[in-house]
């Protein structure tokens, strides 16, 4: 874990990671002073994660990586991290720009180093039953929401 009290930093830290390929979480709160403060977390993963954390050493010989921690948050597909959408919120607030994240033909595009890309993502097995069932729920998206495109 990184503590730093400028949260630009820990932007830049975090973007760095990523670049790297190593998955970091980003936690930000108002510390004693009354600054806004800023922690990247790299979890503990055995493997990949820690032997760069030890290997770059500097001020980090106190990196314990966040054991215990279970929880997943993606599906690792065709070797990328795949990140759902936890929730949708509505409101009232109307913005004084608007942009239009959609790109034509491949709908993909970039948000702060990390390639996202508009799609719905359906689980299938290697069986005829399953994939059936795939272009089913697909059709059934695409009804409900127009057009669909699968990963």
């Amino acid at each position: 874990m990184l503590d730093l009290v400028s949260p630009e930093l820990v932007d830049q830290v975090q973007l760095i990671l990523r670049r790297l390929g190593i998955v970091s979480v980003v936690r930000q709160y108002i510390n004693q002073a009354g600054n806004l403060t800023g922690q990247v977390f790299v979890p503990g993963l055995p493997g990949t994660n820690e032997e760069f954390i030890f290997e770059v050493g500097k001020n980090l010989h106190n990196y314990v990586g966040r054991r215990g921690s279970s929880r997943k948050t993606y599906q690792v597909v065709h070797g990328r991290h795949v990140y759902g959408i936890r929730e949708l919120k509505h409101t009232q607030e109307v913005p004084e720009k608007v942009y239009n994240l959609h790109v034509e033909g491949t709908h993909t595009y970039t948000v702060r180093g990390a390639v996202v890309h508009n799609c719905f993502l359906l689980r299938i097995e290697d069986n005829m039953e399953s994939i059936g069932r795939a272009i089913n729920s697909a059709l059934q998206l695409s009804k409900r929401v127009g057009e669909s495109h699968c990963c």
